[in-house]
């Protein structure tokens, strides 16, 4: 029997947690604002706790840590939001100053972007990274951005969105207004998540393609409802399902 599919999140108590397509299965005592989930399973998380800058790291924010065996190592390195990267041992976050970095278990950190760059970043699985950028159209929304590791670039697309999570074949899924599409490297729409307008507040998509959606439906937990979207192998719509729980969502990231 193949294994059920997983995802980590954050419940409304701000406790990260482990669910799958039934229900949350384990709940863990430690908090995070924001979390990731990588490849090979390593889960990193912005910490409730605040980080002092330093002489080394001056960058103040919240102390980042990541999940080793049954307990979790905390490092001397603030940021505001994370994914954990397609790489072992690293994970890729937005710093409380707006630049994007690369940092790995021993906080060894290099910036790959200019401060007040991005607001959130997705590690796809693929090796794209992927941000919402600080830069807004001519319409007041904010831009879809990657970064082109060949020349060390960043690459800004005509997409707009308030959030954004890389799939295993180099595009992303957008979500802007409450709606998702996929769109490739070129900015060209390539479908989207058929739920209707409005619903979606939050999203990851998992190594096989398939998405984890919090909904902007509230939970009588509080936080919010969850949507399990699969896909066929032609990346067709498959099932379309609302996760039971007992304990709502905040924040969700699904195994990349």
């Amino acid at each position: 029997m193949a294994n059920s599919p997983l995802a980590w999140i954050t419940t409304a108590a701000g406790k990260v947690a482990q669910l799958n397509e039934k229900q949350i299965i384990t709940v863990n005592e430690q908090t995070a604002l924001d979390l990731g989930v990588g490849k090979d399973g390593q889960v990193w998380i912005v910490t409730e706790e605040a980080f002092e800058p330093s002489a080394e790291n001056p960058v103040g924010g919240n102390k980042l840590a990541y999940l080793d065996g049954e307990s979790w190592t905390s490092l001397d390195f603030g940021a505001s939001k994370v994914d954990a990267s397609w790489q072992a041992d690293e994970a890729v976050a937005v710093l409380s100053n707006g630049s994007v970095a690369t940092v790995d278990k021993s906080g060894k950190s290099t910036v790959i972007s200019d401060e007040n760059f991005a607001m959130d970043v997705s590690a796809g699985p693929d090796g794209t990274i992927w941000v919402v950028s600080t830069e807004i159209t001519d319409g007041g929304d904010n831009l879809i951005k990657y970064y082109n590791a060949e020349d060390k670039s960043w690459v800004a697309l005509d997409v707009p969105g308030e959030g954004v999570s890389g799939r295993p074949d180099g595009s992303a899924i957008v979500v802007a207004n409450g709606s998702a599409v996929n769109v490739n490297k070129e900015g060209q729409v390539l479908g989207g998540i058929p739920l209707a307008p409005g619903t979606i507040k939050q999203l990851s998509v998992a190594a096989d393609g398939s998405a984890w959606v919090v909904t902007n439906e509230a939970s009588d937990a509080g936080g919010n409802k969850v949507v399990y979207v699969t896909f066929t192998e032609e990346g067709h719509l498959k099932n379309i399902e609302f996760v039971p729980e007992r304990q709502g969502v905040r924040r969700i990231d699904a195994f990349s």
